[in-house]
């Protein structure tokens, strides 16, 4: 069987961390180039679309010859779902005529990602014969020792409740879904209505190459990682 694998791509106009962060420039492009660089180059990747409000996204899209979806004001407020963003994009006229066997979401907030961690996230798929993938990065276990509170109740945050009473180092590891790259078959998507099902593998990066951009600290440290690694040339 073939596989058709279409990238989306959500860039929102606006940010409250950032203004234009999605358009602002990091390593003398766009954050958003990043994102597409790393579709276009990816061997699995068939096609690239990007899902905007901004008409500045819109008209640098189409400059690279990337299809561009126009989203309406309702999909790219702070309240707007990811799940309905996606949910527009496959539902419209230019994605549907493809017939894609999957989705692979690639927040453009993830510039560190490359065509490398996406190919190999789609091998990772292959090798374990599932229907999705997230990528994740080890976070420190101490959170499994954690406790809620109902009222003035506590119960252990984590799904072990002996986990309160291990000494750390016997804690498991655990990981973070970075954001970066979230790839799924089209029915599954359809089916569950959400990017993990219940056989999602996770695929490893390491937290240099997770870094996830929220504020304009986050811009400084990817541009200096970037620089010192000759990212992207």
């Amino acid at each position: 069987m073939r596989h058709k694998i279409a990238a989306i791509i959500p860039a929102r106009a606006d940010s409250k961390g950032v203004l234009g962060k999605n358009f602002r420039s990091i390593n003398n492009q766009p954050l958003i180039w990043w994102s597409i660089k790393a579709a276009l180059n990816a061997r699995c990747i068939e096609n690239v679309f990007v899902t905007t409000d901004s008409k500045e996204i819109l008209k640098f899209a189409e400059s690279k010859n990337i299809e561009s979806i126009e989203r309406p004001s309702l999909l790219a407020s702070d309240n707007a779902s990811m799940l309905d963003v996606i949910d527009h994009t496959i539902k419209q006229e230019s994605f549907k005529k493809h017939a894609f066997s999957h989705i692979c979401l690639l927040q453009p907030t993830s510039p560190l990602r490359t065509e490398k961690h996406i190919d190999r996230a789609f091998q990772k798929m292959m090798d374990f014969s599932t229907n999705a993938v997230i990528s994740v990065t080890p976070k420190n276990s101490e959170c499994l020792k954690w406790f809620l509170f109902d009222q003035d109740f506590i119960s252990p945050a984590a799904c072990n409740p002996q986990f309160p009473f291990y000494q750390r180092q016997n804690l498991p590891q655990v990981y973070a879904a970075n954001g970066a790259i979230y790839l799924i078959e089209t029915h599954a998507f359809i089916k569950y209505r959400s990017l993990i099902t219940p056989t999602t593998v996770g695929f490893e990066m390491s937290a240099e190459e997770s870094i996830d951009i929220d504020n304009i600290d986050d811009f400084t440290i990817a541009e200096k990682i970037m620089r010192q690694s000759d990212f992207g040339r």
